[in-house]
């Protein structure tokens, strides 16, 4: 089961940096509308998503699918963090109260 879990947490940071990859292409400004939505960061996160697809597949073929939801929120945290990393996004009280209820009910779900 441990390796589900590994191949969960790798697929959801992969989709993390998708997400981020969607970010920076959209945060650019492009020439024509068709190199807005072909270039390389959108190529390459739709690429990774298709990617986190496959591996969540994989994981849900070793795990309960309760395990996989668990694995799969922790994602907010993850976007929150690499927001604040890589975009300087500031923590709000609303992101940081969101993700405490996130983990909150992660340890509530597993007692």
């Amino acid at each position: 089961m441990i390796k589900y879990i590994v191949v969960g947490i790798i697929s959801v940071v992969l989709s993390c940096v998708s997400q981020m990859l969607l970010k920076v292409s959209a945060n650019k400004k492009w020439n024509t509308r068709v190199r807005e939505y072909l270039n390389m960061f959108v190529i390459s996160a739709y690429f990774l998503l298709g990617a986190c697809m496959l591996l969540t597949i994989y994981m849900y073929r070793g795990m309960e699918f309760k395990y996989g939801a668990i694995i799969e929120s922790l994602s907010y945290v993850i976007i929150m963090i690499m927001g604040k990393l890589f975009f300087d996004e500031p923590f709000t009280q609303k992101k940081i109260l969101g993700n405490v209820l996130i983990i909150l009910g992660i340890f509530i779900f597993n007692i």
